[in-house]
């Protein structure tokens, strides 16, 4: 950087300098004040709420879950795991929503049945 310094001799030394700092200086505020916004983790966040609730959780227990899921995401803390978890999950519900499977409250009973024969 000393030779790039202003000198008598080569003033346009200085100048590149000093537009190379004011180019990085923007780009480095642009990245500040880029937010990126992962919304596969709120999507997946919001399929374990409303999974919970739909198959009998208590409204405050699912949002607990979907904080502590949202919050493992973002830190990648088995990141891989919850979204493949949060699409089987959405399978699941969307079936239960259209009939196809049967309510929460009747899978204790089922289980016993196939158990039990």
């Amino acid at each position: 950087m000393d030779a790039l310094r202003a000198t008598p001799d080569y003033p346009e030394h200085s100048r590149k300098v000093i537009v190379g700092q004011d180019i990085r200086n923007n780009l480095l505020m642009q990245e500040e004040l880029e937010i990126n916004i992962d919304w596969r983790a709120w999507l997946t966040a919001a399929i374990y709420f409303v999974a919970l609730y739909m198959l009998g959780a208590p409204l405050v227990r699912a949002a607990v879950v979907a904080v502590l899921v949202l919050a493992a995401i973002l830190f990648n803390y088995g990141r891989r795991t919850l979204l493949l978890g949060g699409g089987i999950i959405l399978a699941i519900c969307l079936a239960m929503w259209a009939q196809v499977l049967p309510g929460a409250d009747r899978w204790l009973e089922l289980a016993r049945s196939i158990v039990h024969g």
